[in-house]
């Protein structure tokens, strides 16, 4: 198993956790930390990311606490490719409170919490281009645009934006209002995507309101972890959800709203009336499924008439009905699992511990929900939620990940397996009951197009 203990780079220094109740952890240590991403609802765009990190430090250590607001923070932690940022901000606010006297040296214990927030929460205040005007021009050429705009208030602040090439068509002439992320934001939501910040990469990403469809079997395939046989989706290791080990509990109920009963999507924009030469109002609907409310969603799409040409706002429309479509009826609610025995594999630790929106999915095994997709299985993603590393009943460190989650349309292009072709070598590597974890259920079985 893998611990994946964090560390935090701040002030110079590179802080790991322990207990500051001993001097032999050193003058500062990592209490707790928390890191928050992404978004409650598949129908909106995600607010900046933000962290809280926690200190303690011990008397004659004081200079770590001068002058906190602005500085830079990264969460780090290691895996077999080399260490990777899991957060990257600067430290917003900060407050500092006596704790005790540690009885092994008489020292004073101080402690210190930050609260971080990451690269986006600075474009969100990039507001002196407005009143500028933007060009007709492709999605990917207005992001390039805006890049351009945030080097040049912050040079490295990121390391470049992505999305946009998929949709096809032009965005209109338009004044510049609101700020630069509000301006990334009215794109992304233009072309049917949404935005993500990638601590790693230091990018600012289109998520997809759906995964990239990676799977191509069952979808569930059964493989080895640690010397036992799951069930995950994609056949990937790290995947896979054990409801017992990672002690997996539902937040809140299912629930549903009217973004779940949408009937169609209303895209508003301006149509360039050549009459007139003017631009005016425009509207365009799209159905979507059998619900009774109505998605509004703005669209940056240039269109122009007569003879009337509304192509991309029809294209923005038809977009977002997918994602009303997947998101029809009760919801699964959030969930808290918590690795307090470490992650299986490297692969786990990556997509446990992303940070960000994932685009791929995972099978939430064992769920009480499940019967609200009948015949689907619960198949979902995480668009938001909270990654936090904190002490255990047990005194014991672990990471635990609070996860809002967005259902997911799969592919079944394999028949599940059968008693007959679940394990093809029984003869001669037979499989017990206890060779198989958590994850082996006959809901999950019912869905596994490959077997050992």
């Amino acid at each position: 198993m893998i611990p994946a203990v964090p560390s935090v780079t701040f002030a110079g220094l590179t802080v790991s956790p322990g207990d500051a109740n001993d001097p032999k952890f050193g003058a500062v240590v990592v209490e707790g930390l928390a890191i928050r991403y992404g978004r409650s609802s598949p129908f909106e765009q995600p607010a900046p990311g933000s962290a809280t990190v926690s200190f303690v430090v011990s008397e004659g250590k004081e200079d770590f606490l001068l002058q906190p607001a602005g500085k830079p923070l990264q969460v780090i932690i290691p895996t077999i490719a080399g260490n990777r940022t899991v957060f990257r901000g600067t430290v917003d606010t900060a407050r500092v409170s006596f704790w005790k006297i540690r009885k092994l040296d008489s020292k004073k214990l101080f402690r210190f919490e930050c609260t971080v927030v990451d690269p986006m929460s600075q474009i969100s205040e990039m507001t002196q281009f407005q009143g500028l005007t933007r060009p007709q021009e492709t999605a990917t050429a207005r992001l390039v645009a805006i890049e351009n705009q945030i080097l040049s208030n912050y040079p490295g602040l990121i390391n470049g934006l992505g999305g946009g090439s998929a949709y096809p068509y032009s965005l209109r002439t338009e004044e510049q209002s609101g700020s630069l992320l509000d301006q990334l934001a009215a794109i992304y939501t233009t072309v049917g995507e949404v935005l993500w910040y990638d601590a790693g990469t230091n990018r600012l990403e289109a998520a997809g309101h759906r995964h990239y469809r990676d799977i191509t079997g069952g979808p569930l395939e059964m493989v080895a972890v640690n010397g036992k046989y799951a069930c995950t989706a994609a056949g990937n290791p790290g995947r896979a959800l054990r409801s017992k080990d990672h002690r997996v509990e539902a937040l809140d109920d299912a629930k549903a709203d009217k973004e779940s009963a949408i009937r169609g999507v209303q895209v508003r924009g301006k149509l360039f009336d050549t009459s007139t030469s003017k631009e005016v109002d425009w509207n365009v609907f799209v159905t979507a499924g059998g619900g009774v409310s109505t998605l509004q969603v703005d669209s940056k799409a240039y269109t122009v008439g007569p003879p009337y040409s509304q192509a991309g706002m029809q294209a923005t429309g038809n977009l977002w009905a997918e994602v009303a479509n997947d998101n029809a009826g009760l919801q699964h609610p959030p969930i808290r699992a918590v690795f307090r025995d470490g992650f299986d594999n490297t692969e786990a630790v990556n997509f446990w511990l992303a940070g960000r929106e994932q685009r791929l999915a995972f099978f939430v095994g064992g769920s009480v929900y499940s019967a609200l997709k009948p015949g689907k299985g619960t198949f979902v993603r995480t668009i938001g939620g909270t990654i936090a590393y904190r002490r255990q009943h047990g005194g014991e460190m672990a990471w635990e990940a609070e996860m809002n989650l967005a259902p997911v349309a799969m592919n079944y292009d394999t028949p599940p397996v059968t008693c007959a072709n679940v394990n093809p070598s029984y003869a001669t590597t037979p499989v017990r009951l206890a060779d198989l974890d958590d994850t082996v259920t006959c809901e999950a079985l019912g869905f596994t197009g490959k077997g050992i």
